[in-house]
């Protein structure tokens, strides 16, 4: 969700680094499938939310790979 607290992590004496990814997680076909109907998907607070499992996580785990190769190279 947008309202997450971790923002509020940079605000401190620290200044702790932080970022918010957005990482899409339905099945492409799910999701085309839906907008044509006019139907939302239900969200990630739903016990109705089903994410593709592998490619979500492959896909965040890459991203979270290269943040943190970014954030440490030359340290």
């Amino acid at each position: 969700m947008a309202g997450e607290d971790f923002a509020r992590y940079g605000r401190t004496e620290a200044h702790i680094p932080g970022a918010l990814l957005w990482l899409g997680a339905v099945n492409p076909m799910q999701y085309q499938a839906a907008r044509q109907r006019g139907e939302a998907l239900p969200g990630l607070h739903s016990a109705r939310f089903a994410p593709d499992a592998e490619p979500t996580f492959a896909t965040g785990l890459r991203a979270m790979h290269a943040l943190l190769l970014e954030l440490f190279r030359g340290r």
